[in-house]
């Protein structure tokens, strides 16, 4: 548990100089959005099978929406995720986990057709 909480207090340090990062040179309205290879069915199953409810949340029976921002780069890597709300800590560690693990994604584009950096805000779902 300590150790969970240590890991918690580490990631908001680390996702606190990505927020501050994350305003720049990012586009917020591209022409083209970004989408998960395989559209929404794709990423729901990714999300499926690869989050875990972690162990304390899931004794205390913690169920969240954590809403994690993230960039997708122009090759479609994703970048700077920050978790925007969310209360407990393990959902949010799990939540940005399971985000910064994620397949590359079909990047977004500007009117020239040009691929841009484009923030995503995702609703991490764990319900029991």
């Amino acid at each position: 548990m300590k150790n969970l909480f240590i890991l918690s207090i580490l990631t908001l340090l680390f996702t606190a100089s990505a927020f501050a990062q994350l305003q720049e040179d990012v586009d917020y309205n591209p022409s083209v959005q970004p989408e998960f290879f395989g559209g929404q069915e794709a990423m729901n199953a990714y999300l499926k099978e690869n989050l875990n409810y972690p162990a304390d949340a899931l004794e205390n029976k913690k169920t969240e929406t954590i809403f994690v921002e993230f960039v997708i780069n122009e090759d479609g890597s994703i970048s700077r995720q920050i978790a925007r709300r969310g209360g407990h800590p393990s959902l949010v560690t799990e939540a940005l986990r399971v985000v910064s693990e994620m397949p590359a994604w079909n990047p977004g584009q500007d009117a020239s057709g040009k691929n841009v950096k484009t923030s995503i805000t995702l609703p991490v779902r764990f319900e029991l």
